[in-house]
C-alpha cells in the first residue's frame, strides 16, 4: 500500500510541481503566462477505497490555489483542469487491483459493488480527447478561468457535495457503494 501512495503523490503532485518550478523563471519573463495543472474531480470529492488517489488530487488543488494567490501579482495565471471520469487504462488497472485483493468478509459486498462500478466506468466514461479539449481551452483562453471541468461528475458533484452535510453524504456514498450496479443493457 505504501508504494501506491508514494507513486500517486509522485505522479499527481511532485511531478507537476517540479516541472512547473523549473519553468517559473521563463514564465516570469513572458507576458500572459499561465500554469495549468491537471487535477481531477477526485481532488474535490472523495470516495471510499481510493484515499491515496484522492489525497494526491486534493494536494494538487491546494497547491494550485496557493500558487494562484502567490503568482497573481506577477501576472501568472494558475489554472486547474478537473476532468470527470475518462476512459483510460486506470479502470482496468483498478479492476485488476481489486481482483488481487485477498478475500474479506468485512469488505466483500462493497468491493464487489466497486468492482462492478469500475468495470462499467471504464466503458462509459468520456474519451481522453475531452480532457485534451479542456486543457487546450485552459491554455488558450484570453482570460482563463481558475478551473475547467467537464461532465456531470466534475461539475455538479462538487457543488452538491458542498451543500450536503458530511454524515448525510457518507450515508449516501455507503448506500451507493453497497448496491450492485444495474446493467441497463440486459
Amino acid at each position: 500500500m505504501r508504494s501506491v501512495v508514494i507513486t500517486g503523490v509522485e505522479v499527481n503532485v511532485i511531478g507537476q510541481v517540479a516541472v512547473t518550478q523549473q519553468f517559473l523563471p521563463m514564465l516570469r519573463r513572458s507576458e500572459g503566462s499561465r500554469v495549468v495543472f491537471v487535477g481531477s474531480v477526485g481532488g474535490r470529492v472523495a470516495a471510499g477505497f481510493a484515499g491515496a488517489y484522492h489525497a494526491s488530487k486534493y494536494a494538487l488543488e491546494a497547491i494550485a490555489e496557493a500558487w494562484r494567490q502567490e503568482l497573481t501579482p506577477e501576472a501568472i495565471h494558475v489554472v486547474i483542469v478537473e476532468p470527470g471520469p475518462l476512459a483510460t487504462p486506470i479502470w482496468s488497472k483498478a479492476a485488476k487491483t481489486l481482483d488481487a485483493l485477498p478475500p474479506s468478509d468485512l469488505y466483500r459486498e462493497r468491493l464487489d459493488a466497486l468492482r462492478q462500478r469500475v468495470q462499467r466506468r471504464g466503458k462509459e466514461s468520456a474519451s481522453p480527447e475531452e480532457a485534451v479539449e479542456l486543457i487546450v481551452r485552459a491554455v488558450t483562453a484570453s482570460r482563463p478561468r481558475t478551473r475547467y471541468a467537464n461532465g456531470l461528475a466534475a461539475t455538479a458533484l462538487p457543488a452538491v457535495r458542498r451543500l450536503i452535510p458530511d454524515r448525510i453524504f457518507d450515508r449516501l456514498a455507503l448506500r451507493i457503494a453497497t448496491h450492485p450496479v444495474e446493467n441497463k443493457h440486459e
